[in-house]
């Protein structure tokens, strides 16, 4: 079911991947903006591309917070990827109103956003490889390069900047030719 500030209503995903045991909550809270139809989100299984939750936008409204229900996510131990879309291409803040979201997982906010293109990821969970422990403390290499890791990212127009679009601070040192004054970080023109 969905919730919103009147009540509830409605059905949502769910699914369970891995091990059985104890539900792991995952959370999402949508505030649209005025394209509410153009939102939607997913949670899937990174090792086997299932989907095991998901979020539509039939009763999302402009500028109302709609609280999904907790997904209940079987395998504390898996990798997930949480991902929110626009159809239209514009995310969900600024040009055409004020929305946003955010995601927890285990009670922690994993990502908040408005700001986006068509999509914005996220994974959570037990993601990546770890090394054991070693005996003593060791130093970290830090790099200090500049590479975005072959991900590209579309500058935002100088217009839609001083109409008060804002970019999030970390796509934004991967911009060239761009300014957010919100955050002051980027090129500037």
């Amino acid at each position: 079911f969905y919730e919103n500030e009147e009540g509830t209503a409605g059905t949502g995903g769910g699914g369970s991947s891995g091990q059985s045991g104890a539900c792991v909550p995952f959370e999402v809270t949508i505030t649209a903006d005025y394209w509410p139809k153009e939102n939607t989100w997913t949670v899937e299984n990174t090792k086997s591309g299932e989907v095991i939750a998901e979020g539509e936008n039939d009763l999302l409204i402009p500028g109302e917070a709609v609280k999904y229900p907790v997904e209940c996510i079987n395998d504390k131990l898996g990798c997930y990827m949480f991902t929110i879309k626009d159809s239209g291409g514009d995310g969900m803040c600024c040009e055409h109103g004020s929305g946003s979201y955010t995601a927890k997982y285990d009670g922690e906010v994993i990502k908040t956003g408005s700001s986006f293109y068509d999509d914005e990821k996220v994974p959570f969970g037990l993601c990546g490889v770890s090394e054991a422990p070693t005996a003593s403390p060791q130093k970290a290499t830090v790099s200090s390069g500049t590479s975005t890791g072959g991900i590209a990212f579309r500058c935002v127009p100088k217009p839609l900047i001083q109409g008060g679009y804002m970019i999030s601070v970390d796509k934004c040192m991967n911009f060239v030719d761009c300014y957010n004054p919100h955050i002051n970080i980027g090129d500037d023109w």
